[in-house]
C-alpha cells in the first residue's frame, strides 16, 4: 500500500481488485427484504464492476476491477449509487429512506470502518468544555433563528451526501447571508445583497475568495449539473460554511420589537 497526496489509502490496480463494502438502511423498522442490483461503471477512468444487495436494511456493496484512487472517494460515489436505488425504491413506496456505508475490506483483506464524523474538521478526542458551550448556544439559537436551524440541517446533509457537499455548504451560508441584509433593505436586490455579503464575511472573518470559489463550484449543482467533488474540495467548503454558522449564532440578539 502507499499514501496519497491527502493521506488516504492507495494500492496499485490489477483488474482482479475487489472491495466489500457494507452498511445499513436506515430506519432499520422499514423491513425492506432485499434487492440486488449489478452494473458497470467507470470511475477515474478505471472500468469497475459493482453489486449491490440490500437484505433486512443490511448493504452489501461488491466492486471489482481496477482502481488506484483514494478510498474515500470510491466510498463517496457508490453511497450516492446506493442512495440512487434506494431512492428509487422510496419513491415507489412513498417512504424516506437513507443509506449508511459503514465499512470497506479492500483487496489485500484489511477492514476499514468509516468515521460517523467528518475527519479534519475537529480536533480528536473528547468533546471540549469550549464544544459544549458551542452545542448548547447552536441548539438555543436555533430553535429561535431560522437562518441558524436552517444552516445547521444543510451541514448535516453536506456531511451525509457527498457529491452534494458544496451545495449545501453554499445554502447554508446563503441561509446566514440572507440575516444580515440591512434593515432598510425591503427587498434582496443588487445593492442589499453586497452589503450583506459584506457583512457576514467580516463577522465570519471569511475570505471573499472562498465564497466566490465555492459559488462557482455550488451553482451548476443548484442548476441541476452534477460534477465530481473530491475530499479535500468538501472540506475546504466545509470550513467557511461553519464559521458562517457558528459566527452568526455567537452574535445572535433576538430582533428588536417593532417601535409603535
Amino acid at each position: 500500500m502507499v499514501e496519497s497526496e491527502q493521506g488516504q489509502t492507495v494500492r496499485p490496480p490489477s483488474a482482479q481488485d475487489r472491495y466489500v463494502f457494507a452498511g445499513r438502511l436506515h430506519p432499520e423498522r422499514y423491513g425492506w427484504h432485499g434487492a440486488r442490483v449489478e452494473t458497470d461503471f467507470t470511475f477515474h477512468d478505471q472500468p469497475l464492476h459493482l453489486t449491490l444487495s440490500i437484505s433486512w436494511a443490511q448493504l452489501a456493496i461488491d466492486v471489482v476491477g481496477s482502481y488506484s484512487g483514494p478510498l474515500l472517494d470510491l466510498k463517496n460515489v457508490l453511497l450516492n449509487y446506493a442512495q440512487n436505488v434506494v431512492d428509487a425504491f422510496g419513491f415507489v413506496a412513498a417512504a424516506g429512506l437513507d443509506i449508511e456505508i459503514m465499512s470497506c475490506v479492500d483487496p489485500a483483506g484489511e477492514l476499514y470502518i468509516f468515521n460517523t464524523a467528518f475527519d479534519g474538521l475537529r480536533d480528536t478526542g473528547d468533546i471540549s468544555e469550549d464544544e459544549m458551550s458551542m452545542f448548547r448556544t447552536l441548539a438555543q439559537v436555533g430553535g429561535l433563528d431560522f437562518g441558524v436551524r436552517a444552516g445547521l440541517a444543510d451541514l448535516r446533509q453536506a456531511i451525509r451526501s457527498p457529491l452534494d457537499t458544496l451545495f449545501y455548504c453554499y445554502r447554508a451560508i446563503e441561509s446566514i447571508r440572507q440575516q444580515y441584509l440591512p434593515a432598510y433593505a425591503s427587498v434582496d436586490d443588487q445593492a442589499a445583497r453586497k452589503s450583506s455579503w459584506a457583512a457576514m464575511r467580516a463577522a465570519a472573518s471569511v475570505e471573499e475568495s472562498e465564497t466566490r470559489w465555492l459559488a462557482a463550484l455550488a451553482t451548476p449543482r443548484r442548476h441541476g449539473s452534477v460534477s465530481e467533488t473530491t475530499e479535500d474540495d468538501r472540506r475546504r467548503a466545509l470550513q467557511p460554511a461553519r464559521k458562517v454558522v457558528l459566527s452568526y449564532a455567537l452574535n445572535w440578539s433576538p430582533p428588536a420589537e417593532p417601535q409603535t
